[in-house]
């Protein structure tokens, strides 16, 4: 998808981690489970103190390690089995009373369990996708809302200044275009005018920001939503800075997008766009149909959706959106299912946690579910989709590889054009964790075997340098571009790709070459 959120780099709303709201409970509950490392006074804190900072590692006496030292503290090394005796689980001295009562295999049981409701995903609620189901109107003619709980939603979850979207993160392009949608919703209800004026303040006092803002954190889709937008607000009499310089650069990079996918072409096959649709008028709806997804949506996409509803009438993206507002009670995600997305990224965290040992079958479970959906093209967040992007395919690549699933490196070469990666498609900005991933995906190929090969020379990342403060940018310089060898030594897999990143550079593209199996 953050997917995008990594991601998911996703449109507005977007989880402020790579991951979803799943995989942020099992950590929330791990932590407050385990509690911060704490190295108490008595000697059992201190043993315990030391198991919550570090890896797990296997007996050595039968005594667990009793009379080990390690940084002047006594360690105790705990089994890898688990008990197989509910009384010999509640007798151990030490062993089962971590954090109090619980034991570790109660928690061990607790995340099995989460994982295996995990069905087709969660993902933080979208303010812009809820605003646009909400102004669907009811199909029996009363004129009221179809889905007044949407309404609700919205007039619930206002931030403080005035605006909606991610509170924990400020973003301007995420707030903009989430406030926008939600005054729009309600302005055109004519309900709640002390609310929706409230976000139009915002809106006046903030616009400057879009121009300030890194265009790599701009929203997915958003600079084709956001003039279609501003256009609905204009018919609504909004009263907002139409001529602001930054919405002339918004424009341009709308025009490119549009260009780089056709209509004709965005007609015949499954794309980026129809992520967007709500951006773009006068499309020809009886072949856009044919191109839904098999629930029903277009790309799994609320927003979307419901703007095809307001075209169309379909009872099939109606359906759709019906199922979406019950499952999340009113507001919506800005794309669902997730379930591709969600398994591998919780495979990812579990493993980089140190924790999956005790998950083995769980995490064989997900796999086995991410590649009963692996196709030679690549995959997306859901399944059953021929839209692919490489930020979910290059983790996917990377974890079915490491664990020992037959996947061919060939996927990847209907990621590169021009001697450069891409993202998704069509796309008008690089995608940062979409070419991380990627990287990672290329420490576990096979030298020797060649699928194609790019310029001569060796891979290489182009790395932007730019202002902080953001989730990924760190330098304080001036924007500048430089240039770094991609050097990635098979005797050395977790050295980073790209040396500039240790001097605060993120990838903004990547450079095809010579690639392995």
């Amino acid at each position: 998808m953050t997917t995008a959120v990594g991601t998911l780099a996703l449109r507005p709303s977007s989880p402020t981690v790579p991951g979803t709201y799943f995989l942020r409970s099992i950590l929330h509950f791990l932590f407050h489970a385990l509690g911060p490392c704490n190295l108490g006074i008595s000697e059992k804190e201190v043993r315990f103190a030391r198991w919550r900072s570090h890896a797990l590692s296997k007996p050595t006496t039968p005594e667990f390690g009793v009379g080990l030292i390690q940084n002047g503290l006594p360690v105790l090394h705990l089994p890898e089995n688990e008990p197989q005796d509910a009384d010999e689980e509640d007798d151990d001295d030490g062993l089962l009373e971590l954090c109090g009562s619980r034991g570790i295999w109660r928690m061990v049981g607790e995340v099995r369990a989460m994982l295996r409701r995990m069905g087709d995903g969660e993902i933080s609620i979208s303010a812009y996708d809820t605003a646009w189901v909400a102004l669907l109107k009811n199909k029996d003619g009363s004129g009221g809302p179809r889905f007044p709980s949407s309404l609700q939603w919205i007039v619930d979850n206002q931030l403080p200044d005035g605006s909606w979207g991610d509170a924990v993160i400020f973003s301007a392009h995420d707030r903009m275009i989430n406030t926008l949608a939600c005054v729009i919703a309600l302005k055109s209800w004519t309900i709640y005018p002390d609310i929706w004026r409230r976000g139009l303040a915002f809106i006046r006092e903030n616009m400057w920001r879009l121009s300030e803002e890194e265009a790599e954190l701009m929203p997915i889709g958003f600079e084709v939503a956001f003039p279609s937008l501003l256009d609905i607000a204009k018919a609504l009499e909004l009263e907002i800075p139409y001529g602001d310089p930054s919405l002339q650069e918004i424009d341009a990079k709308r025009s490119l997008k549009l260009k780089r996918i056709p209509r004709d072409v965005m007609h015949e096959v499954p794309n980026t766009l129809l992520y967007s649709l709500e951006g773009m008028p006068g499309l020809d709806w009886d072949r856009l149909l044919r191109l839904r997804c098999s629930d029903g949506s277009f790309l799994f996409s609320p927003s979307s959706t419901a703007y095809a509803v307001m075209q169309t009438g379909d009872d099939n993206c109606l359906d759709y959106l019906q199922r979406v507002v019950h499952r999340f009670g009113g507001g919506v995600p800005n794309v669902y299912p997730v379930d591709l997305f969600e398994h591998l990224w919780v495979v990812d965290r579990l493993e980089r946690l140190g924790i999956s040992r005790y998950l083995e079958q769980e995490i064989k479970d997900c796999l086995d579910y991410v590649y009963r959906y692996w196709t030679e093209d690549g995959i997306c967040w859901a399944k059953n989709t021929r839209v692919h992007d490489v930020d979910d395919t290059s983790m996917g690549f990377r974890l079915l590889r490491l664990h020992g699933y037959d996947v061919s490196a060939g996927v990847f070469r209907h990621f590169e054009k021009d001697g450069e990666f891409f993202c998704c498609a069509g796309q008008s900005t690089q995608a940062v964790t979409g070419m991380y991933n990627l990287n990672r995906a290329s420490q576990v190929a096979f030298p020797g075997r060649r699928y194609w090969t790019g310029p001569e020379a060796s891979p290489t990342c182009t790395c932007e340098r730019s202002k902080p403060p953001t989730r990924w940018w760190t330098s304080g310089s001036s924007p500048r571009t430089c240039r770094a060898r991609w050097r990635t030594p098979w005797t050395s897999p977790g050295t980073p790709a790209c040396l500039a990143w240790r001097r605060g550079c993120t990838w903004s593209s990547m450079e095809a070459a010579a690639t392995s199996g």
